[in-house]
């Protein structure tokens, strides 16, 4: 019956052509022990990795040669970012941290800087202790308790949005609109670069 099939979204796909080898088996392990510190004595433990891959959705079985690949989910996942465009031309992560309007950030992090995996995972873990780093320090404690948030806000220990004017104003709108022209000419770049692969072909380009 209609109703009892799965339906199937575009991060099911398998990547029939991608070897398991070209995920990122760093982030992989990582993200095993956080989920082992979380679910102690979760019946996943015991599976190898390409076990555990394929239960968690990110690996499965090809239909074209009945051997396990990488799902699209996968790779946006435990990739790294140089094997994800070649599938997600349009694949892009930023983190910016603005504390002060007259400059651009005081800390940034990019999925294309080529310093880490740039994958989903190693992002969010990423950005989430930058987030929880700032938050503790505003009481010089190290405990990242999430109950520390709610209790931020309760005492009124946060800081106010800060919304510039005037020259402010137009100095950030003119940053913003950099920012965006540059992140345009990455993705550009990603594209031709993914088609020519695709092609066959190699290719060096300049990023400066």
């Amino acid at each position: 019956m209609l109703r009892d099939q799965t339906e199937r979204t575009m991060d099911m796909e398998v990547l029939d052509k991608v070897p398991m080898e070209d995920l990122n088996y760093d982030t992989i392990h990582g993200y095993r022990n956080s989920h082992r510190s979380l679910k102690e004595g979760h019946p996943f433990e015991r599976l190898s990795d390409h076990e555990y891959l394929r239960n968690i959705g990110a690996a499965a079985i090809s239909e074209e040669d009945g051997k396990l690949h990488p799902t699209a989910a996968g790779m946006l996942m435990f990739g790294d970012e140089y094997n994800i465009v070649r599938h997600f031309p349009e694949y892009f992560l930023d983190y910016r941290e603005e504390l002060d309007p007259t400059t651009r950030w005081s800390d940034r992090l990019q999925s294309s800087s080529g310093e880490w995996s740039g994958n989903v995972c190693d992002f969010y873990f990423r950005v989430y202790n930058k987030i929880i780093k700032d938050i503790n320090s505003q009481l010089k404690d190290d405990t990242k308790d999430p109950k520390l948030i709610a209790n931020l806000v309760k005492d009124g220990n946060f800081g106010m949005p800060y919304l510039p004017e005037q020259l402010y104003a137009d100095l950030r709108r003119l940053s913003m609109f950099r920012d965006q022209l540059n992140e345009d000419r990455i993705r550009s770049i990603n594209r031709l670069h993914a088609v020519l692969v695709s092609c066959g072909h190699s290719i060096r380009y300049d990023l400066s």
